[in-house]
C-alpha cells in the first residue's frame, strides 16, 4: 500500500497557489513586502494566515511560547502542533498554504532591536510589552515603514496603523482593560481582527486611504 504522505507530497510537488481571482483587488506580484509579526497568538497567527492567503511571502515570526490545548479553539494551530513552538508551527502552516513563502521562525520575544520587516505587526498580550518594544525601537533609532497594532479586550477590537513611533506611542494607555487577555477569546473574533489587519496591510501597500484607528464592537456590530 502506498504511503499516504508520499501521495500528498507528489500531489503538491508542482503546486503553485493561484491568485487570479483576486488580482484586480490585490496582485501580490506587484505589491511585495516583508512582514514582522510580534506575537503569534490569537491576533498574530490569524493575521499571518490571512496575509499568506493574500499573497505575501516574506515573514519574520516572533513568539517564545509553545502551542497549548487552549490555543486550538481560537488560534491557527491544530492538535498536531501541541507542545511545539508557535513560531515553528506557524511557519509550517503557512508553508502548507503557499510553499513559496520565505520565513524566519524566531522562538523568542520581539525586542525591537533588529530593523527587519517593512511592516511591523504588534500582536502581543499587554500594554507593558508594547511599551517595552517601543522603548527599544526608540533607543536603537529604528523605524519600520508602518506599525499596525492589533488589540482585543472583551468584545472590542482595536487596530492602530501608525507611520511613526510617535504616532504609535499616542495610542498607549496607562490603565488598559482589566479583562484577562483571554477573556471572551473565541475563534470568530480572532479571525475578524486578522482579516481587518490584512486589509490594512493591503491598503497601505496600494497607497489607498486607510483609517488610522479602527474600534469595532463585536456584540453591537458597530464601529466606535
Amino acid at each position: 500500500m502506498q504511503n499516504r504522505n508520499s501521495k500528498k507530497s507528489k500531489k503538491t510537488e508542482h503546486f503553485a497557489i493561484n491568485f487570479r481571482r483576486q488580482k484586480e483587488i490585490f496582485d501580490p506580484q506587484i505589491f511585495r513586502t516583508s512582514i514582522t509579526i510580534a506575537g503569534l497568538g490569537n491576533i498574530g497567527s490569524q493575521t499571518a494566515v490571512a496575509l499568506t492567503r493574500l499573497g505575501l511571502k516574506d515573514f519574520y515570526l516572533y513568539d517564545p511560547d509553545f502551542v497549548e490545548p487552549h490555543n486550538l479553539s481560537s488560534q491557527a494551530y491544530t492538535v498536531n502542533d501541541l507542545k511545539l513552538h508557535k513560531s515553528e508551527s506557524l511557519m509550517q502552516i503557512l508553508r502548507v498554504i503557499n510553499p513559496k513563502v520565505t520565513i524566519l521562525s524566531l522562538p523568542e520575544k520581539y525586542n525591537g532591536t533588529n530593523n527587519i520587516g517593512n511592516i511591523l505587526i504588534i500582536a502581543v498580550d499587554s500594554m507593558k510589552e508594547r511599551k517595552r518594544i517601543y522603548q527599544n525601537l526608540l533607543e536603537h533609532n529604528l523605524q519600520h515603514k508602518m506599525i499596525i497594532d492589533g488589540r482585543m479586550g472583551g468584545p472590542q477590537l482595536e487596530i492602530y496603523t501608525c507611520k511613526t513611533l510617535e504616532e504609535w506611542e499616542k495610542t498607549f494607555v496607562d490603565n488598559p482593560s482589566k479583562d484577562p487577555c483571554g477573556a471572551r477569546y473565541i475563534c470568530y473574533i480572532s479571525m475578524i481582527i486578522g482579516a481587518l489587519i490584512a486589509n490594512q496591510v493591503k491598503r497601505v501597500l496600494k497607497g489607498e486611504t486607510y483609517k488610522k484607528s479602527i474600534l469595532f464592537n463585536i456584540d453591537s456590530l458597530q464601529l466606535i
